[in-house]
């Protein structure tokens, strides 16, 4: 269980900070159930309510500064995804977004450049679908390193290129 005032990663939502654990005074809401009351970091003024006794609930503690600079270190040796079957390709996407795995989101990166800069040279632009799954996969691991390193999100991938260890 979490505790008031910790900063998570819950689900697509990104980085929160818990503001309350209590029961919901809504009606048709069990009295006795707990909520995790979850105010998101990008968003200050907006309250999201997450049951304490979910066993899906996607919601983990953010990575520590050590994680952070670990993970920055070991972007380059990071494997794309190997997807073959298009057909799949937003399935591995979807998993890799709902993993709330910080390498996940590297390789969803790695793998989408990687597609838009090769059909870029054939004169094509970056499909829809790899795009959307880049701005999701960008939101989730910058707006965490911006929270945990606290320095401003517009300023992380900067940062990230400038501590990357390139073998």
């Amino acid at each position: 269980m979490f505790e008031v005032g910790e900063r998570v990663v819950y689900g697509h939502h990104g980085v929160c900070e818990i503001v309350k654990i209590d029961t919901l005074d809504m009606p048709n809401v069990p009295k006795d159930r707990q909520y995790y009351y979850l105010s998101p970091t990008t968003d200050g003024t907006s309250i999201m309510y997450a049951p304490v006794d979910n066993p899906k609930l996607s919601i983990r503690r953010v990575m520590t500064k050590d994680d952070v600079m670990s993970l920055i270190k070991a972007m380059p040796q990071i494997d794309m995804l190997n997807v073959t079957n298009d057909k799949q390709r937003e399935n591995e996407y979807k998993e890799c977004i709902r993993s709330l795995d910080g390498k996940e989101w590297v390789r969803l990166l790695k793998t989408v450049r990687e597609r838009g800069r090769g059909r870029m040279e054939k004169g094509k632009k970056m499909t829809a679908l790899d795009e959307r799954y880049m701005k999701m996969a960008e939101m989730q691991l910058y707006s965490e390193i911006s929270a945990v390193l606290e320095i401003p999100r517009n300023q992380v991938e900067g940062f990230i290129e400038e501590h990357m260890v390139v073998a």
